[in-house]
């Protein structure tokens, strides 16, 4: 991912003569909990013990529920344009040309009725520009990069897919921020351009694609799986802390082997904010050498993309109050109506404890487990996205105050 990791697709380039996918290495707890315990410093709980669950943990059932809801945000598919998705009488379509013409300020202020209030004929970076009024030349390159880099326009070779598209700053965002809530009227070259909710939102997950300060597991999954140890202390100590965490919800990988190309893997990846997580865990005999293993069994109740945010700026509010519902089933009932969609996603692994009760190594046992976990912590100060998208201006018409 760009905000905290690259989230597009993950790749690993192999031999051509091997025309197959290597054997992937398992992660190693010794080696990623650097990170998590960077999560915890970053997040003021330096004194926080990061370490594996011991025998005596396992044998209790735990469920832990995040200290603070985020909010819902939507997607931004990159096929679209992104965060230059234009969404007028229930159609999205992307504000970057594709007949070779380069945008300009004025086409946009051209697609705004003269007395009419101006609100899904734009997107969101288009109505930024005009509403800061952004030199003409300082626009054209502010719209020129999210189409090269994230958009569908200006003959990008990338292969944009539905699944590709900012949905790790939406993720960073709505947990780095407080809720936009207002909708404004701007005057500008005679029209009224109204600024929404949904743009506050997709400006400010725009400016989190990329922030420092967080860390991720594992760190470079080019190479290897999270070690189920390092997820399991992720979630049940680190998360369970308090500190935000982010999962890749749909997990797993796939060898693919495009035609007369390298065969690599691929890592689909879905970000979801972590709301809710429970444990269950029940021994098996113990093996050699005093060695005892413990099957595990974990469910994440988490959240993704939604539309409910289109109009309301509320939705942390309803977030917060389905996660008062007696279960996980009952809460993500509780969100539907108000479309907000909460998914419920199961992984199961095996940890093996040493004679002193040390959990000490692992393995996954489900066919899907995540692919990432990541702990967003940076923001505005940190971003270095869309070099033409000016912080200044940004919290000018938007509201940059950190979430509490």
């Amino acid at each position: 991912m760009q905000v905290a990791i690259i989230t597009v697709a993950s790749l690993l380039s192999v031999t051509a003569a091997a025309q197959t996918c290597p054997t992937k290495t398992r992660g190693v707890w010794a080696d990623e909990r650097a990170y998590l315990v960077t999560a915890a410093r970053n997040a003021g709980l330096a004194e926080l013990e990061v370490v594996p669950p011991k025998a005596s943990e396992l044998a209790v059932q735990t469920k832990v529920t995040a200290r603070q809801p985020p909010w819902a945000g939507y997607f931004m598919p990159s096929s679209s344009g992104g965060a230059l998705s234009r969404r007028f009488n229930e159609v999205v379509e992307s504000a970057c040309p594709t007949d070779g013409r380069e945008w300009t300020l004025q086409s946009a202020v051209a697609r705004c009725p003269e007395n009419t209030p101006c609100d899904n004929h734009l997107s969101p970076v288009e109505k930024f520009a005009l509403i800061t009024k952004m030199n003409p030349i300082d626009a054209r390159r502010l719209v020129e990069f999210e189409c090269a880099n994230r958009g569908d326009g200006y003959g990008s070779k990338r292969d944009l897919s539905l699944g590709d598209g900012y949905c790790n700053g939406v993720r960073a965002a709505s947990l780095l921020y407080r809720e936009p809530e207002k909708t404004v009227t701007h005057a500008v070259h005679g029209r009224q351009v109204v600024w929404t909710p949904w743009d506050s939102k997709a400006l400010l997950s725009l400016a989190s694609m990329t922030v420092k300060g967080y860390a991720m597991v594992p760190n470079n999954m080019h190479k290897e799986d999270m070690s189920p140890v390092s997820f399991d202390v992720a979630v049940f100590k680190v998360f369970a802390a308090g500190v935000p965490m982010v999962i890749d919800g749909d997990g797993g990988r796939e060898c693919k082997k495009p035609e007369n190309s390298e065969p690599y893997w691929y890592h689909g990846l879905s970000n979801e904010n972590v709301l809710q997580a429970e444990r269950s865990c029940r021994p098996l005999r113990p093996v050699a050498n005093g060695i005892g293993t413990h099957d595990c069994s974990v469910r994440l109740l988490t959240l993704g993309e939604s539309e409910e945010q289109m109009r309301s700026g509320k939705s942390r509010e309803v977030v917060a109050q389905c996660l008062a519902a007696p279960s996980m089933r009952a809460a993500a009932q509780r969100c539907e109506p108000r479309k907000i969609h909460l998914a419920i996603r199961e992984f199961t692994y095996q940890l093996d404890v040493g004679p002193d009760g040390q959990v000490t190594d692992g393995r996954w046992t489900s066919k899907k487990f995540p692919s990432i976990v990541w702990f967003p912590s940076g923001g505005m100060d940190a971003k270095k996205a869309n070099p033409h998208l000016d912080e200044q201006a940004l919290c000018a018409v938007v509201d940059c105050t950190r979430a509490p």
